[in-house]
């Protein structure tokens, strides 16, 4: 069974937009930032981003680039940004691959330079039921040991709607 086969995106997500907002808040406001939460064209297929348009019409280049996304590792990756589309599209899928994000995860960026976005990453761990918990306990600690290890930002845990985030960095 996929370690994350069991979660309830509906329920998930909001949690993981939830910290990632908290996360946007807490930012510096002279550098303009954008929350967005992961769909499955994000995260696998296509591996296809779109960007708010507004934040592109106000903050990125008018032609097409690659623009660099920076991991609270410092670790880079680049994208290339596609104007008519609003979107970045190659690059897109070794970030998302080594970042092992899945549907329902949140993401802040954040412009830091013309050309380049620090990436803040709020993962939609899981969401069940009492029952379900403790029938998939093993599953649970498999994938809480697999966010950890990949040392994501944060882990939103709901389960009958009781929220609870745990930082790690």
């Amino acid at each position: 069974m996929d370690s994350l086969s069991f979660v309830d995106c509906d329920k998930a997500k909001p949690c993981a937009i939830e910290q990632a907002e908290e996360v946007q808040r807490k930012l510096n406001p002279n550098y303009p930032s954008f929350v967005k939460a992961m769909f499955p064209s994000n995260v696998s297929g296509s591996f296809w981003l779109a960007l708010p348009s507004k934040f592109c019409a106000s903050h990125l280049p008018k032609n097409d680039i690659m623009i660099t996304l920076v991991d609270v590792k410092d670790v880079e990756n680049t994208v290339k940004y596609i104007v008519k589309a609003l979107a970045v599209s190659a690059g897109w899928r070794i970030f998302t691959v080594a970042h092992k994000l899945a549907v329902g995860d949140a993401l802040v960026f954040q412009l830091v330079e013309d050309v380049k976005l620090k990436v803040t990453i709020s993962v939609a761990l899981l969401y069940f039921g009492f029952d379900t918990l403790f029938s998939n306990l093993a599953l649970f600690y498999d994938s809480l040991l697999l966010v950890l290890e990949v040392c994501k930002c944060s882990i939103c845990i709901s389960i009958y709607g009781m929220k609870s985030s745990i930082n790690l960095v």
